[in-house]
């Protein structure tokens, strides 16, 4: 589960999915999800190249 994952803080999406062992679809969905009730918090950084960190 991710948010399991990130109680210890922010994580990036490739950490997650190879610590996890599952698909960047389904990941994907999963995250959407999280964030879409409002249990993880999504943070694009303007850099490059980009980097995205989920935190919970």
């Amino acid at each position: 589960m991710p948010s399991y994952t990130l109680e210890a803080g922010p994580a990036r999406f490739n950490d997650l999915k190879k610590h996890l062992g599952v698909s960047g679809e389904m990941l994907s969905r999963v995250l959407r999800d999280l964030e879409r009730d409002g249990l993880v918090e999504r943070r694009v950084f303007a850099e490059v190249p980009v980097r995205v960190a989920g935190r919970r």
